[in-house]
């Protein structure tokens, strides 16, 4: 800064000291004198912000620049306060300026970096901060936002590397832990996550954000009772918190504690009315309490605050199904419309698929799924993993989920790969399975909790197929294809409610492994102790409806000494116990005649709960599968109702395959008839105990070999189809 007389340099002493009214009067007695000058002009700048007028400022900087351009002070003190007014590209102009003339200032390119990143220009940002480093390399704050633009752009490991360099030359910056813990957050590595938040908080332990992360923290990592606790910690620190309001009710939710988190979510919205998170969060608790129509209501209340909310989105598809009151045309409309928002942005510029198709090569099947471990559709996936033909198939598995157990490590051994990508995003995913060069990609999650239908929306592989996951459309165009039998997908109207193409096997859909860790014999008909009859269904509760309700009543008021024992992890919570009562009780049916399970420790537990049901009742219109099986594998006849969609008709195909029509009804009306004619006939309850296992075991169903053999022979037609096609086209455009 040039200097002209001791007058000028007592005012930048004062001002190097901190002391800025002493140099505003020195400057105020060199303007009476030189209006112009340069340095007085710039310390009564500092002095005009610093006291609350940035526009006069402003003006005083300009006309110091004006008559002096080389005073880098001037020049990054008003790119600063020209930022603070919200005018980017000027503050942008006067940093490049000062760094023009003081090209090493590392406080110039920090400052530089941060405009940039308001700007959005993370590439550009993130070199300022790094050349900031190099002109200091113990400079905290610039490895400190380096970090976040890094995260900015998803380069997590890069930006964990950064934090701990700021880590390394102070410890005690809060900030810099709750980061590290937002980027572990983004990898999924929840317990490294919360260990962030823990050190945060042992810097400050009053920070109610840092509270709610850590809650949220242990929420994902299913600690819901630490969670808690985290959450009511944010609360008492600030009452208005609304995430932390809106994720204690997740919490709840979690434990089942249904009342309580009712209470979290109304909360939020009285803080928060537009929180479409809560509004899903009602949802789930409404779902639980078997009344889907509330929850579908509950869902378009979410996307209408929030229009682009995939998760919720899907969640309504998936309700759909559930409700006794959406038309099968209605649901496939509802799918097209998904598809117009989430897919068609998606579909420009899809890059082409190079995959050879010379002769019958070895083929790569990959398949996509959040349930690769203790979930029913690892258990029908399973044998089909087990007998796929490893010469002629190379299989990948792609798990979206961080949890992995027993079962997960199980498939791993069954076969050629395991991607675990539960941390990338889709663009990431997508190049993964390009670059295996997968020539056929299944979907085993529909728009069921954890899928990742907006990979395949980017066409990473040639031919995409769903299959066993979700009970409809995907409503995708990206979708070429979708697995299922003649019987759960007759042809003719089912066709036209899909945008895949049906392939339908020649049996059944799906396989069931009969759980060989389980040895347990089927017991004596109940009935025969008891003196009377015992129906029981043990599926989810979000399937049980009203309508199913009102029928079970029904069956009930029939059968006069009958009972009914339902089982669902659910009904460990004391809020859908009481409010299934009060349902049964509504329709005349006492509490004594009702026997609620909730969950149970072990599969055998599960399993041993069988010994004392004499008839399975099914749901409908969303039918059981697993549950139905294992109802039939331990000696209990399933009394299903047919419908006219997939979901509806999976009872339907599973007793086809298995020989017992008899027990298949065609309305509600005759699905109550069939339930009381057979508690009326204890000999052929006593016949079907006996010969349900050996049948079941003798079906197609159980019968995976045969199941996979066919599943390849269409796997191999689509790819066949899809090379003749890839050469007819090259024909036509040569």
């Amino acid at each position: 800064m040039k200097q002209s007389d001791p007058k000028q340099e007592t005012a930048i002493q004062h001002l190097r000291a901190g002391q800025l009214g002493y140099a505003t009067s020195l400057c105020r007695e060199i303007l009476q004198a030189r209006p112009d000058d340069p340095v007085a002009l710039y310390i009564m700048g500092i002095y005009s912000h610093r006291n609350g007028n940035p526009e006069e400022a402003i003006q005083l900087l300009r006309r110091s620049l004006g008559v002096d351009p080389d005073n880098f002070d001037a020049q990054h003190y008003l790119a600063m306060t020209l930022c603070e007014q919200g005018q980017i590209e000027n503050a942008i102009t006067h940093l490049q300026k000062a760094l023009e003339i003081n090209p090493q200032d590392e406080a110039a390119h920090y400052n530089l970096g941060n405009i940039f990143c308001i700007r959005g220009d993370i590439d550009t940002a993130i070199e300022h901060y790094q050349t900031a480093i190099r002109y200091k390399p113990d400079y905290l704050e610039a490895y400190h936002n380096l970090g976040n633009a890094l995260q900015v752009k998803g380069a997590y490991f890069e930006a964990l590397a950064q934090y701990t360099k700021a880590v390394s030359i102070n410890p005690s910056v809060q900030e810099v832990h709750v980061n590290m813990g937002l980027v572990y957050n983004g990898l999924k590595e929840y317990e490294e996550s919360a260990k962030s938040y823990i050190r945060a908080l042992a810097i400050n332990p009053n920070n109610d954000n840092t509270h709610f992360l850590l809650g949220t923290a242990y929420l994902l990592l299913d600690k819901n009772q630490l969670a808690q606790k985290h959450f009511e910690r944010a609360l008492e620190i600030n009452p208005d918190n609304a995430a932390a309001h809106c994720n204690l009710g997740y919490a709840f939710v979690q434990q089942l504690e249904l009342g309580a988190a009712m209470t979290a979510f109304k909360r939020t919205l009285d803080r928060d009315a537009g929180c479409a998170e809560a509004y899903y969060g009602m949802a789930k608790v409404i779902s639980r309490l078997g009344q889907p129509e509330k929850a579908i209501s509950l869902l378009r209340e979410a996307l209408r605050t929030r229009p682009g909310y995939v998760e919720a989105y899907q969640s309504l598809l998936m309700h759909l199904h559930y409700s006794s009151e959406a038309t099968a045309e209605q649901i496939y409309r509802e799918h097209l419309a998904f598809a117009a928002a989430y897919e068609q942005p998606l579909s420009h510029g899809l890059q082409a698929h190079t995959n050879a198709c010379t002769g019958r090569r070895k083929l790569r099947i990959g398949y996509m799924s959040p349930d690769f471990r203790r979930h029913s559709v690892a258990y029908f996936i399973e044998p089909v993993l087990a007998h796929h033909d490893r010469g002629k198939y190379e299989i990948h598995l792609y798990h979206n989920n961080w949890r992995e157990d027993d079962i997960s490590e199980k498939l791993k051994g069954l076969v050629d790969h395991w991607h675990n990508i539960s941390s990338f995003s889709d663009e990431k995913v997508s190049e993964l399975v390009r670059n295996d060069r997968i020539d056929i990609l299944v979907d085993l999650a529909g728009h069921t909790f954890g899928n990742r239908l907006l990979v395949f929306a980017r066409r990473p592989a040639p031919v995409q197929v769903n299959w066993i996951g979700y009970p409809g459309t995907t409503g995708l165009s990206s979708m070429d294809y979708r697995i299922t039998d003649h019987f759960t997908d007759p042809v003719g109207v089912a066709d036209s409610l899909h945008t895949e193409k049906l392939i339908r096997l020649p049996e059944c859909f799906s396989t069931y492994r009969p759980p060989s860790e389980v040895p347990l014999a089927v017991s004596e008909l109940p009935a025969d102790k008891n003196g009377f009859i015992t129906f029981g269904s043990f599926n989810s509760f979000s399937k049980v409806n009203h309508e199913v309700i009102e029928r079970w009543a029904e069956i009930l008021a029939l059968v006069p000494t009958a009972r009914l024992v339902l089982k669902h992890d659910h009904l460990s919570a004391s809020a859908i116990v009481a409010a299934t009562q009060k349902l049964f009780l509504d329709n005349g049916i006492e509490q004594a005649r009702l026997t609620l399970l909730g969950r149970k420790p072990t599969y055998l537990e599960h399993m041993t709960c069988y010994h004392d049901i004499d008839i399975a009742l099914d749901t409908f219109p969303y039918n059981g599968a697993t549950t139905t099986c294992e109802a039939l594998w331990m000696g209990v006849p399933v009394v299903v109702l047919k419908g006219d969609a997939h979901a509806s008709r999976v009872g339907y195909s599973l007793l086809k395959n298995i020989g017992y029509p008899e027990l298949i009804a065609r309305n509600p009306d005759e699905y109550v008839g069939r339930a009381v004619q057979l508690a009326r006939d204890t000999d052929t309850l006593r016949k079907y105990r006996t010969e349900l296992r050996n049948r079941l075991s003798g079906s197609p169903l159980t019968d995976a070999e045969r199941l996979t053999k066919n599943l390849e022979q269409e796997f191999q037609r689509m790819w066949d189809r899809w090379c003749r096609n890839v050469k007819q086209e090259d024909a036509r455009t040569n």
